[in-house]
């Protein structure tokens, strides 16, 4: 059964300039959550206020709440569909992927903890929701293992050279299936769909931790309500000198 906030967005939705619309920089699954915080938040009269007082529109509140279940829907239809697509060896070969990054990144932990680049790489690495992530993480795994081999000498529980060769073949491997299914008509409607869905979601939370953050300025502790707590703590990964490069991402 359509999930009728969807059903109701879907017009403006599909009327986005394609040139705003971008897929979630964040998991899927950490922005509802975020955005559903948010909505609890705003649902105190007081904080509400507050907002409304700085000239936020009351009708921002309902938007939200509508965005959220519209997001959440697109998402899961998304999900439904690609997922339906896929073959039995394609969904072996995503197993074995994800225990593959699961098990390099731990023995990466291992023999780089001490190299504080490298830990925040793996860091972001991690945090990593879905395919295309995975495609992307096996490589940037495998780079970071050839640029720091030296490191792994001490584990001989862990070849690091073939484990890069490894992750690189299943992530090409991976990502030719990726590219396939994606071909279908309906495949690429549910991801449009789904990006112009958390397009939206966004831009109705900047806006509003926008005003949250101006209406509480000289109020630390209410004003921390109003920001992301998942970019902070990847902000605060992030290495604090410009001098040291972290591994880059590879072009898929």
């Amino acid at each position: 059964m359509a999930n009728r906030n969807l059903v109701a967005l879907k017009p403006m939705l599909l009327a986005m300039d394609a040139a705003i619309v971008t897929e979630p920089d964040i998991p899927a699954a950490v922005e509802l959550q975020e955005a559903t915080d948010l909505a609890q938040l705003t649902g105190n009269p007081e904080v509400a206020a507050a907002l409304m007082k700085v000239g936020l529109p009351k009708s921002s509140f309902e938007k939200l709440e509508v965005a959220i279940d519209a997001a959440r829907a697109a998402q899961s239809e998304w999900a439904v569909t690609r997922d339906r697509s896929k073959s039995e060896a394609r969904v072996n070969l995503e197993r074995e992927a994800y225990a593959l990054r699961t098990s390099t990144v731990a023995a990466c932990r291992w023999s780089l903890r001490a190299d504080r680049v490298a830990m925040a790489t793996l860091a972001a690495i991690a945090d990593g929701e879905g395919v295309e992530d995975l495609v992307q993480d096996l490589v940037n795994l495998a780079e970071l293992m050839d640029r720091r081999a030296a490191a792994f000498d001490g584990d001989q529980t862990f070849d690091a050279k073939a484990k890069a060769k490894e992750a690189r073949n299943l992530s090409a491997k991976i990502r030719k299936g990726v590219s396939a299914t994606r071909s279908t008509t309906e495949q690429a409607e549910s991801k449009s769909l789904r990006d112009r869905a958390f397009t939206h979601l966004h831009a109705l939370l900047n806006e509003i931790r926008e005003a949250g953050r101006y209406a509480y300025l000289n109020d630390d502790v209410k004003s921390r309500g109003f920001v992301s707590a998942y970019r902070c703590r990847h902000r605060s990964k992030a290495p604090a000198s410009p001098s040291t490069p972290a591994v880059p991402p590879i072009a898929a």
